[in-house]
């Protein structure tokens, strides 16, 4: 994932030497990869896209045009805001029930359903719960990156981006704490809440 003005500046150097440039990161993992299942998000030309179809469509099996160059960008930056603020909510509410005294590996089972289940849910609090951080979730350093390309796209698009704080968070620790290891146990909303004291008090 790169950030969408980086693309579309990319692209306007490739359209300079003849070349045409379609931006269509990609969602799933590494297991989507395999399986040919990906989600595609792309941006570009329409005329491009619809050449470039069937290739995508041997990659992935949600394939969806956002747009002129730099639209698929956005779209995953949306996706990775979505995703990361997801895994550390689920940590959050493994601590929780884990300092309540409840066995937080059932909660998957006890909330399949409802609305708050979701695939993350199901796949990592267990991981969560019983402290597994292997193989990693991802690097939290790359998670701060992704905050950060959203941050210029805020100030680009008029929007408000009320994870700037936690990407500033993320970005002092990135140098000592793995993505996983951080949400799993809940270390960012820690420091979140001490700091969120040290203001009111």
């Amino acid at each position: 994932t790169v950030a969408p003005a980086v693309e579309r500046a990319v692209a306007e150097r490739y359209a300079a030497a003849g070349v045409e440039l379609l931006d269509a990161p990609v969602s799933g993992g590494e297991q989507g990869a395999i399986d040919g299942t990906l989600a595609i998000m792309a941006g570009g030309t329409r005329e491009v896209f619809d050449r470039c179809r069937p290739l995508l469509e041997a990659m992935g099996k949600t394939l969806v045009y956002c747009g002129a160059t730099g639209s698929g960008q956005v779209v995953k930056l949306c996706n990775q805001v979505i995703a990361g603020f997801t895994m550390a909510v689920l940590a959050e509410a493994t601590r929780l029930a884990t300092n309540a005294g409840i066995d937080a590996t059932r909660l998957p089972k006890a909330l399949a359903g409802g609305f708050a289940d979701s695939i993350p849910l199901q796949l990592f609090v267990p991981r969560m719960a019983q402290g597994i951080h292997s193989p990693p979730l991802g690097l939290l350093g790359l998670l701060c990156l992704l905050f950060a390309h959203g941050s210029v796209l805020r100030h680009g698009s008029c929007s408000r981006y009320p994870a700037r704080e936690k990407q500033d968070l993320c970005r002092k620790k990135s140098q000592t704490a793995d993505f996983c290891k951080a949400m799993e146990t809940g270390h960012l909303a820690a420091i979140g809440c001490r700091r969120v004291r040290k203001k009111s008090g």
